[in-house]
């Protein structure tokens, strides 16, 4: 367990946010992620989840602990391109949702 000064956490999360503004490349922010320690990756996630269901229309009224709660289920998929997440007539398992890049219905 790490105790890291709330101050540090705020620093982390706006560098994550900077990154994503900046739109840096995958393995930059991999680097710079997988750098940090665990406890505190974990919160940059959860952070990142949280921030991009309160941008989705269907969560815009749910409660911070919904979003919290949500968030924690959420698993995160890198996909290549032309990879089909959902075919036609399949089974999905779920609901999914596009975090960045381009999908085709």
């Amino acid at each position: 367990h790490f105790d890291i000064p709330h101050e540090v956490v705020e620093d982390i999360l706006s560098l994550q946010n900077h990154l994503m503004d900046q739109k840096m490349h995958l393995a930059s922010f991999t680097t710079v992620m997988n750098a940090l320690p665990l406890s505190v990756q974990q919160i940059v996630v959860m952070y990142y989840r949280i921030s991009f269901l309160e941008r989705l229309p269907l969560f815009k009224q749910v409660s911070g602990m919904c979003k919290i709660d949500l968030a924690e289920a959420l698993e995160s998929h890198i996909k290549e391109k032309l990879t089909s997440v959902v075919v036609e007539g399949g089974e999905s398992g779920g609901i999914f949702f596009l975090a960045h890049g381009l999908g085709e219905v």
